[in-house]
């Protein structure tokens, strides 16, 4: 993780749209830090990690360009619904699964079921399919982030695969073959881990005389 990031650079380490969304937030030196400051920034991300095309985000961007303030609201409702999700998946990363806030679970139903109201059966690529429909409204980006992390835990093979990072607090759907990775990135984290830990070596063994 580089937490000097921003939304257009920050590594998508996720694995799944709703990790990355969840990591938009981090914990630094100076306290908490937030790469959503924005609706622009919501925007940015969904195209990121394709849950919308080109085509769409213009749309999307027209659309707040004309409502401001009612794009800023559903800016604000896209970090509340991060915060729901944080406080579900960061316990099954956790391998802590009972230890839920009071209400989380409820809550998150009811994000859920109010985006799903907010969707429509459409006829697309030659097949029926619940979607946001032709006419996109401001809420759809949050409510596709939403909607991955329900598809995520309706798969429980997958929702057993959500790992936090050993080396900072960002989630990651741990995918390789013997599910033992222990970072959301190995070039970052792991490679800071690795240092972190040959330099305390070597201060023990100049502390012990160079005995283990």
């Amino acid at each position: 993780m580089q937490e000097e990031k921003s939304i257009s650079n920050m590594q998508l380490d996720g694995g799944i749209a709703c990790l990355d969304f969840i990591n938009t937030q981090f914990t630094s030196g100076a306290g908490v830090g937030d790469r959503l400051t924005s609706y622009n920034d919501v925007l940015v991300l969904s195209e990121r990690v394709f849950l919308f095309p080109g085509e769409s985000i213009k749309q999307l961007k027209k659309l707040a360009a004309g409502s401001p303030e009612e794009a800023e609201h559903n800016a604000a409702q896209a970090r509340y619904m991060r915060g729901v999700m944080t406080a579900v998946f960061t316990p099954i990363a956790l391998g802590a699964n009972s230890q839920f806030g009071q209400g989380v679970l409820a809550e998150f139903h009811n994000q859920v079921s109010a985006a799903f109201s907010r969707q429509q059966l459409v006829y697309k690529d030659d097949h029926l399919t619940w979607d946001f429909g032709p006419n996109l409204h401001l809420a759809a980006p949050a409510d596709a982030f939403l909607l991955s992390a329900y598809n995520l835990l309706r798969d429980p093979g997958l929702q057993r695969l959500v790992k936090k990072c050993a080396g900072c607090d960002w989630l990651f759907l741990d995918i390789t073959k013997n599910h033992r990775r222990k970072w959301c990135d190995m070039q970052t984290c792991g490679s800071s881990h690795k240092s972190k830990t040959y330099y305390q070596k070597k201060i023990r063994s100049k502390r012990t005389g160079g005995q283990p």
